[in-house]
């Protein structure tokens, strides 16, 4: 008898993750990182001057403009200036008199605009040196002086200083800048009318700035600033015994689509400022879609001993905008390695990349000590000392010249919106730093300086200190951020995977810090801090607020004293609606460690999934403070739990309404809160719809509704901005479930897991979660999601919309063995899955233990009927059977075959015979399919196409079933394409092989639920 057998049955599998026990932590004597920090943040002492307001570029009346088309590359100067004709002495138009004749032009025309175009693709090279060095500012040697309105359009040419040339012929004291933008005028008289210079299209490249030993030649520093450009009225830009005089004050630089490459500053004794470009005080430059690149350079060795000190990119005195695409790549200098900011700098839409603060600098991308406003943009992989990414602060040795008694400066960076990722600095904030202090610099107690930093979105991700590598050595801090003495806002920013080093084998070889190090006022709000570490045996894997030793350089000689700055300003720390989760530091707090004096203060906090928790060190430095008390960590509104080690170390003040998943945060149930008790954490994940990570609250968490609404201190909204409470109460912790959340209940059958512990998780309605499954071993397949019911398909993973409470269960099922399949069979894969889901069951083995499949043996039409009939859910269905030949045929085959035929999926024969044990020609394995998928509402019959299998009768129907595969599966098995015939030995009329079904039905039934398909 024709007979079919049993199924495998697979064992459940559900797996918890393991808990560890609680482990002692072991304390740190403290670090020299302050002692030293003094040596890391080297900038230049220069006569910067008092930071004044500036407005941006207004034209004069509108004139028609003056055009001048160059035909000549060589550098020639104009033959008679002022005569209207861009002509050299042979007649020809070069770069040098075009600009000639337009400033000659505009004295007596100032609002005169005047076009240069260049041809197209052509290299400039700037031939006639300035030598010696005198301050030329009329265009006839050296760089190329503009005073006037004029506008370059490049056309994709190259304007090249020629500086590489001329060094490498020993001939530096020859090299000038590029170009050097006045306003209006050729002589000394304050111009009236401001200039407006635009480039377009243009390559500035091989500009250097030379400075000698000649540190006044008549009255002027000479040669100093702005490799590429130099955008300021002065002919060396600074003057020995005078401050900048305040002209031109809405006088304007733009760049569109320019690139900056290859320029520097600086040589003999002396250093630059601004290899690429330097903006000066009063001026505005708008950088539109350009490139700044491998500026400060000055070799490909590396960087000249006295080359650009400051901005290898751009150094601002005034008011900077960069818009658009603009990149700064490669660039270096001992601070700012693309920007160095003393003006006001707006930058919406930029990328920091590969730059670099030498030796002992800040700011491996930019260094701020202005106002800074960085928005949508990015800063990838720079370095320095100090603030891999970013410093803003006060530098080493230079401080502003304030005015009168009390003078107030504010230096500011507002950041929205960008990435800063993969950043590296050797001691402070290897993403970022914010430093209010003095070092170096003889302050005065009349003088008052805000440093503040604020950070609204965006990500701080895998950025690292890695540790001092001088001396002794010495630990790094604040892997992501690093605030000292300043005042740091966080609000929905994602805090991940930054780490910080140690270094050296010293007794304060460790760091602190692996996300933040705070040693000034810091408040952080709706953000997520996760995943950062300390290497070695440093605290505050998360957070390290305060540290034992940070006044240990008080005193040093030119440091502030400590009755005039570092008492002033005591360590705090508020964290809200925020969770902190993953986080690891060998030596104690993986979470927040509080230490010395400082207070913090978490309200509405998740601290959950890390090494171990909150850590608050008694230890009180000896330096006198204004909190005259040991350290204090406040908890309010907050949830503890699942840490590692210990949820809490050291004596933590309870503000209420708290939950400790063990005891050893001491609230028993003081306060209304609660110890020992399971807050019934979610999974860690972006829940709608924050855009931080958070835990929701699974069903019957005790957090739910626990805080009153009134009178608690509950925050307006949680960490992804919903309001609360939502209930009569506010939630503890930074999630607050939302009324009209739904359950999701999820499981799994079978040998495999989920990257969520099966149960019920309560998410906000309208989101979508997002579960993926996984198989335990090679031999086990997922089979696939049933959810609400229903078997949906195998897509993995599974986004399943929140839209009710739902199920969700994912199959998993051994894959049986047969003696004749091995992973290089043709057709193993459908074998093998249709097998693991109890489609094909294989024949009983005569000469040997086990099943075979016999993938080569002829198939009938009775085991069709039984395969589609369990691929498609209509195994247990009885619709009879009329046909006349069961003959021995097993009853359940039987009843599937009447099955087929009341769902027209196979007819039999006009004779009233099914003939169960006739062959399966390829046509029809192809037509069986087909009609299932159709009769399931899978795919619907499309039209019969005559170009397409000319072989099949069109008669017989398959044909049209056959284009109907092809549309939905692709091509069928032995046809390269719809066109081929489908004849021949392999073609539609011949017997099909076990193995040439299976692969049929599968490429069939995987065309459509490797895609799940919920309703």
């Amino acid at each position: 008898m024709l007979m079919k057998e049993t199924t495998m049955t697979a064992s459940l599998g559900v797996s918890s993750p393991p808990r560890t026990s609680r482990a002692r932590r072991r304390m740190m004597s403290g670090t020299q990182i302050l002692a030293i920090l003094a040596m890391l943040i080297s900038l230049l002492s220069g006569a910067f001057p008092t930071l004044v307001p500036v407005v941006a570029a207004a034209p004069g009346p509108s004139a028609a403009a003056v055009t001048f088309d160059v035909n000549d590359t060589n550098d020639v100067v104009d033959a008679a200036p002022g005569n209207g004709t861009c002509a050299t002495g042979t007649n020809t138009c070069t770069l040098r008199a075009a600009i000639q004749e337009a400033n000659a032009l505009a004295v007596a025309s100032p609002n005169e605009t005047f076009t240069i175009n260049l041809a197209s693709g052509a290299t400039y090279v700037l031939t006639l040196v300035n030598l010696p060095h005198t301050p030329e500012d009329l265009s006839a040697l050296g760089d190329l002086d503009i005073k006037a309105n004029v506008t370059i359009n490049g056309n994709g040419a190259t304007v090249d200083g020629n500086s590489s040339a001329l060094r490498a012929s020993d001939k530096d004291d020859q090299q000038d800048r590029v170009f050097h933008v006045f306003s209006y005028s050729g002589s000394d008289v304050e111009p009236a009318v401001p200039a407006v210079v635009e480039f377009n299209n243009l390559t500035v490249t091989n500009g250097y700035a030379f400075r000698g030993g000649c540190n006044e030649c008549n009255g002027y520093v000479y040669g100093a600033d702005g490799g590429g450009i130099l955008n300021s009225d002065f002919r060396g830009e600074y003057h020995e015994d005078a401050p900048l005089r305040a002209v031109a004050t809405t006088s304007s630089l733009t760049l569109r689509n320019v690139t900056v490459t290859k320029n520097a500053t600086g040589s003999g004794n002396n250093n630059g400022v601004g290899g690429g470009i330097f903006n000066s005080v009063n001026r505005t430059l708008n950088v539109i879609d350009c490139t700044i690149r491998s500026n400060g350079l000055i070799t490909d060795e590396g960087y000249y001993p006295y080359g650009t000190i400051l901005g290898g990119g751009i150094v601002n005195n005034g008011l900077l905008m960069i818009s658009g695409m603009t990149t700064f790549q490669d660039n270096g200098a001992g601070s700012g390695g693309a920007l160095y900011n003393f003006g006001s700098a707006l930058i919406d839409g930029a990328t920091f990349r590969g730059n670099s603060a030498l030796g002992e600098g800040a700011g491996g991308a930019i260094a701020n000590f202005g106002a800074l406003t960085l928005k949508n943009s990015k800063v990838i992989g720079n370095s320095a000392a100090v603030g891999g990414g970013l410093f803003s602060g006060l530098d080493y040795y230079y401080r502003p010249n304030f005015a009168g008694a009390a003078a107030i400066h504010t230096i500011s960076t507002t950041i929205e919106n960008t990435e800063i990722a993969n950043n590296t600095a050797l001691v402070f904030g290897g993403g970022v730093a914010n430093v209010g202090y003095y070092f170096g610099a003889e302050a005065k107690a009349s003088e008052s300086v805000a440093v503040t930093l604020e950070m609204r979105g965006g990500s701080l991700v895998n950025n690292t200190t890695s540790g001092f590598p001088y001396g002794p050595g010495g630990g790094g801090s604040g892997g992501a951020l690093a605030n000292i003495y300043g005042t740091v806002s966080l609000t929905g920013v994602n805090i991940a995977a930054n780490s910080a080093g140690a270094y050296g084998a010293g007794d304060f070889r460790f760091g602190a810090g692996g996300g933040i190090f705070n040693l000034g006022a810091m408040t952080i709000d709706q953000s997520a801090i996760t995943g950062n570490f300390v290497s070695g045996a440093g605290p505050g894997g998360a957070i390290a607020n305060g540290y034992a030793y940070r006044y240990f350089f008080i005193g040093l000689p030119g440091v502030r004293s400590g009755d005039v700055q570092a008492a002033d300003i005591d360590t705090m720390l508020t964290v809200t609606n925020t969770t902190i989760s993953g986080n690891n530091a060998p030596n104690g707090s993986g979470a927040v460690y509080n230490v010395d004096n400082s207070v913090a203060t978490l309200t509405n906090v998740t601290v959950a999934g890390n090494q171990n928790g909150l850590l608050n060190d008694p230890t009180v430095s000896d330096v006198p403070t204004m909190f005259a008390q040991e350290s204090t960590l406040t908890v309010q509104n907050s949830i503890v739990a699942n840490n590692a080690e210990y949820n809490c170390s050291g004596t933590i003040v309870n503000g209420g309404y708290n939950i400790d998943s063990a005891a050893t945060c001491a609230f028993a149930t003081g306060n209304n809160s609660l110890s020992n008790t399971d807050p019934k954490l979610g999974p860690l994940a972006v829940n709608a719809p924050g855009t931080t990570q958070t835990y929701a609250l699974l069903a019957g968490s005790p957090a739910i509704d626990r805080i009153p609404a009134g009178g608690a201190g509950c925050p307006a909204t949680d960490q992804r901005g919903v309001t609360r409470p939502q209930g009569p109460g506010c939630d503890v912790g930074a999630y607050e479930s939302e009324i009209g959340s739904f359950n999701v209940t999820l499981s799994t059958s079978g040998p495999g897991t989920l990257n969520v512990t099966p149960g019920t998780y309560n998410y906000p309605a309208g989101s979508t979660q997002s579960f993926t499954a996984t198989p335990n071993a090679s031999n086990v397949a997922f089979i696939g999601w049933t959810v609400d019911g229903t078997f949906v398909g195998f897509g993995n993973p599974l986004d399943l919309p929140v839209t009710k409470n739902r199920t969700a269960v994912a199959t998993f099922a051994a894959i049986p063995t047969f003696c004749d399949v091995t992973p290089n069979t043709p057709g193993a894969v459908a074998i093998n899955q249709l097998a693991a889901r109890g489609v094909i069951f294989g024949s009983d083995n005569p000469n040997g233990p086990g099943k075979c499949f016999l993938p080569s043996d002829t198939l009938y039409r009775i085991h069709v009927a039984g395969m589609v009939a369990r691929a498609f859910g209509w195994d247990q269905e009885d619709h009879g059977n009329n046909f006349t030949d069961k003959g021995s045929v097993d009853n359940d085959l039987w009843r599937n075959a009447g099955t087929l035929t009341f769902y027209n999926v196979a007819l039999g024969y006009r004779d009233g015979s099914y003939d169960p044990t006739g062959p399966v020609l390829h046509a029809q394995a192809v037509s069986f399919v087909t009609r299932a998928m159709i009769r399931k509402g899978y795919w619907e019959l499309q039209e019969d196409n005559a170009a397409y299998y000319t072989a099949v009768p069109t008669a017989s129907g398959h044909r049209q079933d056959a284009v109907t595969y092809h549309f939905y599966a692709g091509n069928i098995l032995g046809t390269n394409a719809p066109t081929d015939s489908w004849g021949g030995p392999t073609g539609y009329d011949q017997p099909s092989t076990r193995t040439y079904f299976a692969q049929v039905l599968w490429q069939a039934y995987s065309s459509y639920f490797s895609t799940n398909h919920i309703p």
